[in-house]
């Protein structure tokens, strides 16, 4: 419980705690919400969320600077208060129909700039920090001017400053809590920052009612008008995807032409299905990401994951699959007599969106176990065995989902399949360069020691396409000319062999090739290069 001075106001030290709560509330709200936003323009990658983190703090630090300066220049330190928090929850606001046209800037940036990687990333910081400086300015200019009320002599000092800070921090830890865990959730984006704006507003009246400056009325009435319009039109605007991103540099005019038929919003991302009005393809986005869809490419990659490893195995009898995605790869399993298909999926909206617009037929058979969990957390408690896994994730530049790459996960993987089980891990070839490739194949060797590299059909005139590396600890039953004969006894999409296990063993053998672990995630750090430095001059070995 916090002491107040006794020669203090209670009341109004009261007021001000409670107001610098909640300003510390209405900030990590902000902070989640702009990550969040920023991310789907930027990606989720670990140098996007170290830019956009540092644009935060530079903000906070810049407003701590100007703060001091100005709360020693004024005796009215209550109205100052009340106009830094005004300020916040009206430019706060008002980030978010900015953020709308950073879409445009960064895909300029990228085709008419000709920027290095770190040069890329600079812009990524420049750009947060144009959106964020004023707010964040007033953020941190709020800590010095609430020192300055509730401290009047040293004695008391340390005592008031903590005390200060211990609720603020509370605040932060509750804003952050409730955005990500009920108002994001529940409300979605637009509300939330609406909500987190009007903390800041209940805070600023009540701390300008106590100031009792001559300019309360014109302040507050225009600050709250001016709330409202921001309010009312950020909420009428219906959200749009944002189709034009970090993972979509090199796409032209997808909005001319993608049609919105599904979207749902929650804590583990932002859902769409689009209809390609001009080929008729439907394709799945997840916080920016296409992760599957109806296109030859998409449905090759599907559908190997499937294929592939169930008629590497003589006589499997249960399949594992990670990642749902579009549902194809479970439905593809489905036709053959398994006694039981298990599928892990993290976002309950993929299910929906699967069910809705891709394969609703494959949820009525009883065949099917869907869990709805972390992939790895999955694994690491289920002790049941499997004859196949086939692993299909999200991109690998999240920590969150280059987990699913590791050494480590891999080790996870063994331990859960059956005597001459067999795993099969896609691999996004199209982001990554031959020295990338050998990496991970030398991770993934060293666990599964027998190992195909198998390749899917080519985007046109693109050398890219998808690996899927077919890995077993005993040798397989059948070559490579048997197990390619039975696939394309099921399946039209063109596919070759690229690597025997004899050749696999020779690429990997040398021991100064790293591994990719928890410990030194290298993929997760490779990929995003690979995105803004190009590839097509890059790899040989796979074509």
């Amino acid at each position: 419980m916090i002491k107040l001075s006794k020669n203090q106001n209670s009341k109004k030290r009261a007021i001000v705690f409670c107001a610098f709560g909640l300003s510390g509330a209405a900030a990590l709200i902000y902070e989640v919400l702009w990550a969040r936003t920023l991310s789907l323009v930027f990606g989720n990658t670990v140098y996007a969320v170290s830019t956009m983190l540092t644009a935060f703090m530079a903000g906070l630090s810049l407003g701590a600077f100007i703060g001091g300066k100005l709360t020693d220049k004024t005796n009215n330190h209550l109205f100052l208060f009340g106009v830094f928090e005004l300020g916040i929850a009206l430019f706060g606001l008002a980030t978010f129909p900015l953020i709308k046209i950073l879409p445009s800037i960064y895909i300029y940036a990228y085709k008419n700039l000709n920027l290095s990687f770190y040069s890329f990333c600079l812009i990524q910081f420049i750009l947060s920090f144009l959106i964020m400086v004023i707010p964040t300015s007033l953020m941190g200019a709020t800590f010095p001017v609430v020192s300055k009320i509730v401290t009047n002599k040293l004695t008391s000092l340390g005592e008031d400053i903590g005390n200060i800070y211990s609720v603020n921090t509370f605040g932060s830890i509750a804003g952050s809590f409730l955005a990500g865990f009920v108002l994001i959730p529940i409300m979605g984006i637009t509300k939330t920052a609406i909500i987190a704006a009007l903390l800041n507003l209940i805070a600023a009246s009540s701390v300008l009612f106590l100031s009792k400056s001559k300019h309360l009325f014109k302040i507050l009435g225009g600050g709250i008008m001016f709330f409202l319009l921001l309010s009312i039109s950020i909420a009428a605007s219906s959200p749009k995807p944002v189709l034009n991103n970090f993972y979509t540099l090199s796409e032209q005019n997808l909005d001319k032409y993608l049609k919105t038929i599904f979207n749902e919003e929650n804590v583990n991302g932002i859902v769409y299905v689009f209809y390609n009005s001009i080929n008729g393809e439907r394709s799945l986005q997840v916080d920016g990401k296409f992760e599957g869809s109806t296109g030859p490419q998409d449905m090759s990659t599907q559908l190997m994951l499937a294929h592939l490893p169930i008629l590497s195995h003589p006589n499997p009898k249960n399949f594992l699959n990670i990642g749902l995605g579009t549902g194809y790869t479970v439905k593809t399993a489905l036709e053959y007599p398994l006694k039981q298909i298990c599928c892990v999926e993290i976002n309950p909206a993929v299910v929906r969106a699967a069910r809705q617009c891709f394969n609703e037929n494959i949820f009525l058979d009883p065949r099917l176990n869907l869990v709805i969990a972390d992939a790895r957390n999955y694994l690491t408690v289920e002790e049941k065995k499997y004859d196949i896994i086939s692993s299909e994730p999200s991109y690998p530049t999240v920590s969150s989902v280059s987990n699913l790459f590791t050494l480590e996960f891999y080790k996870i993987v063994e331990s859960r399949l059956s005597e001459n089980g067999i795993f099969c891990q896609w691999i996004p070839y199209y982001l990554l360069q031959d020295k990338d490739v050998v990496f991970m194949l030398k991770t993934f060797n060293t666990v599964f020691n027998h190992t195909y590299i198998w390749k899917t059909a080519q985007w046109k005139d693109y050398k890219g396409g998808d690996l899927l590396f077919i890995g077993s600890k005993t040798p397989f039953k059948y070559t490579a000319e048997q197990i390619e004969q039975r696939v394309r006894a099921r399946i039209d999409y063109p596919f070759y062999l690229s690597k025997t296990p004899e050749q696999v063993r020779e690429i990997t053998k040398g021991n100064d090739i790293p591994l990719n672990t928890d410990d030194k995630p290298m993929l997760e750090f490779t990929t995003p290069r690979n995105y803004i430095t190009g590839l097509s001059h890059m790899r040989s070995m796979y074509r």
